[in-house]
């Protein structure tokens, strides 16, 4: 485990012996984003990012911004839906005008006929709400492109491409993840940098981010999936102190962490147990980590087995194995994202179908 990340342990909770009721990496990540679980490998629900970012009606450039993984909006506004990118430079794509701009009478009379609810497509052609959410489209992306944000995505590495006029924000955010080689800005370092500007500046309400990747090896797991790991929390531990470091964006108190939830996921776990190959195969039991202003700190939820380390049911009032209780519930990803919704002020009723149960432990 990096230390970046151990440093921040205090802040943290712990949740084990979770049931990630799958060994496909599809249906676990889905499962995860959504708090659903997936029908065969389609994702049901919307993403967990999706939902925060349409509860709280943000009105933010980018609310919901997604780095290298996949996002949902089944009914959300537009608003809400998922932003995709990689790197930085998409980010300079997406707040930014490209190309031959119309002339500002132009653009206003273009605006004027995309706003205007009296129109053949709107009589004829919304009994699904489609053209609804077509004019929302148009709205945001106007939005975004009018931003003026655009230039705190011109991610470099300070001492071999930094422009003499780099911002201040990205000279600082480049330092704080410790970005010293352009291969930085494409790997984990790079994503959660993204993530931090996104969060710090009041781009966006919420980010989903796949800090690393190529985590599935099945062989000489100490010298591929173990190294793999320790670059991405170590990432995610720079990140988070990135935030503690920053002021909370549009005049809020305290600092940025100080306003932020987190929850750090994977698909599913790994064997207890090295097979021939020196390596680590699919396991059920899974864990994760959760941290936020509505949260307990420094606490462990759950547990695995002694045995094969299989997932334990829980008193979910005291977080503690309860093994004389037939009716305590093993804990599971919808779980999860209920509690954390509650912790937010936020409403988990979407997820009623999963028949998911608070963990009161974890609730500050």
């Amino acid at each position: 485990m990096a230390p970046s990340f151990l440093a921040h342990a205090s802040d943290l909770a712990l949740i084990r012996g979770m049931n990630m009721e799958t060994l496909t990496h599809e249906v676990g990540r889905r499962y995860w984003l959504t708090g659903m679980f997936p029908a065969g490998l389609v994702a049901r629900g919307d993403s967990l990012t999706t939902q925060v970012a349409a509860q709280l009606q943000s009105r933010l450039d980018v609310p919901n911004l997604s780095v290298s993984t996949e996002s949902y909006n089944v009914d959300q506004p537009a608003f809400a839906s998922g932003v995709n990118v990689n790197f930085a430079t998409d980010m300079l794509l997406v707040l930014k005008q490209l190309g031959l701009q119309l002339s500002s009478p132009s653009l206003a009379a273009l605006q004027a006929f995309q706003d205007s609810s009296d129109s053949c497509l709107d009589h004829q052609n919304n009994g699904t709400g489609m053209v609804d959410m077509f004019h929302a489209s148009q709205a945001k992306a106007r939005s975004m492109v009018n931003s003026t944000n655009a230039g705190l995505f011109g991610f470099c590495t300070p001492s071999v491409n930094c422009p003499t006029n780099a911002s201040a924000d990205v000279l600082n955010l480049m330092n704080a993840l410790q970005i010293t080689k352009p291969s930085d800005l494409t790997g984990p370092k790079g994503k959660a940098a993204l993530a931090g500007m996104a969060l710090a500046k009041g781009i966006s309400t919420a980010v989903s981010v796949q800090l690393q990747s190529g985590l599935d090896d099945h062989f000489e797991w100490d010298l591929h999936q173990a190294t793999t790991l320790y670059q991405g929390f170590d990432a995610l531990g720079l990140l988070i102190s990135y935030l503690k470091s920053m002021p909370a964006p549009s005049g809020g108190t305290g600092t940025t962490w100080d306003n932020t939830t987190l929850v750090v996921f994977s698909e599913f776990s790994r064997t207890p147990l090295v097979n021939s190959r020196n390596g680590r195969d699919h396991h059920l039991t899974s864990s994760c980590c959760v941290a936020g202003p509505g949260l307990k700190k420094n606490l462990v939820v759950g547990a695995s087995a002694d045995i094969n380390l299989l997932f334990q049911p829980i008193n979910l009032a005291t977080g503690q194995v309860d093994l004389t209780d037939p009716n305590a519930p093993v804990i599971r990803p919808p779980d999860v994202h209920a509690t954390v919704l509650q912790s937010m002020g936020l409403s988990p009723t979407y997820l009623s179908n999963q028949t998911p149960q608070i963990i009161t432990a974890l609730l500050a």
